[in-house]
């Protein structure tokens, strides 16, 4: 990679940055559920011509920081006994099959209350698994699409106070 392309590219990194802490970790949600049902969201693209670089890479750096939020915000719940170690490996396993299962439901042509009926089940039995292993809704993983989609996004989960991860 020549030295012009790894600065554009460390400069879209420092932008996605100073992104993410503006719009916080729902926005990147809300970008990486965009990503997910396929389509390229204007940031990413906005993002991409700015710097001269693909979008292609700029969607790479949004995929690595949700991950690296996703991790350091387990490791936290951890840390604060919120959850085992084995709730974290577990919550991380769970994390790559709800990932597929949204895959799946954005793939499928449905109308938007078909969607939603889809989805509102799959945040039942996310919550169903999550209260079965002693693991509050509130700290399940909501990375790859699920924020806004199950409704993790909201002021509301599990009638406790939501969000990207669970409580902030």
């Amino acid at each position: 990679m020549t030295r012009t392309k790894i600065m554009a590219v460390t400069a879209v990194a420092m932008v996605v940055t100073g992104v993410t802490a503006f719009a916080g970790v729902v926005g990147i949600t809300r970008i990486s559920a965009a990503i997910n049902s396929g389509e390229v969201p204007t940031i990413i693209v906005n993002l991409a011509k700015r710097f001269n670089v693909s979008t292609s890479d700029v969607q790479k750096i949004f995929d690595e920081t949700r991950t690296q939020q996703e991790a350091e915000r387990l490791n936290e719940l951890v840390t604060d006994g919120k959850i085992t170690e084995a709730q974290k490996k577990l919550i991380l396993d769970k994390k790559t099959e709800i990932d597929t299962k949204i895959n799946d439901i954005n793939d499928k042509q449905m109308t938007s209350s078909e969607r939603k009926v889809a989805l509102d089940t799959l945040r039942d039995e996310i919550l169903k698994w999550a209260d079965e292993n002693n693991i509050e809704g509130r700290f399940i993983l909501i990375g790859g699409g699920m924020g806004r989609d199950l409704n993790f996004g909201g002021p509301m989960v599990g009638g406790r106070k939501g969000g990207f991860m669970g409580e902030r």
